[in-house]
């Protein structure tokens, strides 16, 4: 999802928008990480991702002192909200297709 060259155009014409069309042409009810469902009773913007995302991951980095530490319990906090979404996700499907090029 991230190595894209532009997130909009992806989300409306990529291989996962051709799919999701065929797949609920057959009825399939489908889970697209582009296209979040609304969790009940939580903020409206609950795991959703977008550009403000990717900045924030370059806040992640690797040094082993505390302060390396303290910069990815920041950055991955803030992505729970998108992980659980992800994962319930997940769980609700009966099966997954993912695109996984070997030429990036």
């Amino acid at each position: 999802m991230d190595l894209v060259l532009d997130r909009s155009d992806e989300a409306r014409t990529a291989w996962r928008s051709r799919i999701t069309d065929v797949l609920e042409s057959w009825g399939v009810t489908v889970f697209d990480p582009w296209f979040k469902p609304i969790v009940a009773n939580l903020p409206r913007d609950y795991g959703l991702e977008d550009e403000t995302t990717t900045e924030a991951r370059q806040n992640w980095i690797f040094a082993e002192w505390s302060e390396g530490s303290g910069a990815r319990a920041r950055v991955s906090g803030g992505f729970w909200p998108v992980m659980h979404t992800d994962l319930r996700m997940v769980d609700k499907s009966d099966f997954i297709i993912a695109c996984c090029p070997t030429n990036l």
